[in-house]
């Protein structure tokens, strides 16, 4: 989960980086330029995550911050269908880095220079404080932690 929900019974663990960046076709107008305003996203056709979706309600803090209201082309609830928008090139997608490997070495999608960005978060474990894990669930969650350092970053060419 991205964003832990406030909840005493609930524990929560962070495990691995995430990083949210701008997406769009090779093909796109913006594609190649160098430094890409927060305004220029509100003036160009955004395809976003449904209302209530983490990754979203952080894009829309981001923008708050600036004083910009980020207002969707389209919202999915499904990455898959977001990738697939954004590669028919119907408009410019924000998704975690981990959900675009494919894509962008295949080179159906670029990362947009967005100033201010990747948006840095945590992606974390969460359980009930009062169930007892079984040996699964807790080797598991051992194994989370143990490859939480294999995070995935940013190819070079874009960094």
């Amino acid at each position: 989960m991205g964003t832990p929900p406030e909840q005493q019974a609930l524990s929560h663990t962070p495990i691995s980086d995430n990083e949210i960046v701008f997406v769009a076709t090779p093909y796109h107008p913006l594609a190649g330029t160098s430094s890409i305003s927060l305004q220029q996203l509100v003036e160009a056709d955004v395809i976003s995550r449904e209302p209530g979706s983490g990754t979203r309600q952080a894009i829309e803090r981001r923008f708050a911050e600036e004083g910009l209201r980020l207002s969707p082309h389209m919202e999915f609830e499904d990455s898959e269908a977001i990738k697939l928008a954004a590669i028919s090139g119907l408009g410019i997608a924000y998704l975690p880095l981990h959900s675009l490997r494919l894509e962008l070495s295949a080179r159906e999608l670029v990362i947009l220079q967005v100033d201010g960005f990747p948006l840095k978060r945590r992606w974390y474990a969460m359980h009930h404080k009062a169930k007892h894990l079984s040996l699964v669930a807790s080797r598991f969650l051992e194994f989370l932690h143990e490859t939480s350092d294999e995070t995935i970053s940013l190819p070079v060419e874009h960094r």
